[in-house]
């Protein structure tokens, strides 16, 4: 099967500032694969104060388990970050965030998916379908994220 190069995006928004949300979605946390709406683990070594290594382990109804190497690269000044995947079924895809102020008290998230797949149907039509399909997913993700940030933050406020 030839690899096949899916390109899709997205945005998500927040009714909180964009720093708040860079903080809260940069500062990885075993817990944020529940938050995303899935099963699993993770693992996370610090490789210095702007890089991480993520071991994402996904636990899948059928019994089956797919690991994951990602690298994140973070950007605080431009609140922005990038997840590049160095190993799984996704290697080499990447991942590109940018959070976008829209006054003071929300923002956008703009994602950028890259990825890379083995298709046995590489075709155009095939490519746009998988596009459509990971865009939902990974939305899907975010929705989930953007409910939890909201809702841990709720909590904290104490209403």
């Amino acid at each position: 099967m030839p690899p096949a190069s899916i390109s899709f995006r997205f945005s998500q928004r927040f009714k909180s500032p964009a720093r708040e949300v860079y903080d809260w979605a940069t500062d990885y946390d075993p817990q944020d694969i529940v938050r995303m709406g899935h099963s699993g683990k993770r693992k996370i070594a610090r490789v210095c104060n702007e890089t991480l290594i993520l071991t994402d382990t996904y636990h899948y109804e059928d019994g089956t388990k797919v690991s994951k190497k990602k690298l994140i690269r973070l950007d605080p000044a431009g609140l922005r970050w990038t997840n590049t995947h160095l190993t799984g079924p996704n290697q080499h895809s990447q991942f590109l965030y940018e959070l976008i102020p829209e006054g003071e008290t929300a923002c956008r998230l703009d994602f950028t998916g890259m990825q890379i797949l083995e298709l046995e149907d590489a075709s155009k039509r095939e490519v746009a379908e998988r596009a459509r399909q990971l865009k939902r997913e990974d939305s899907t993700s975010w929705k989930n994220l953007a409910r939890a940030f909201a809702s841990e933050r709720k909590q904290a406020s104490g209403r």
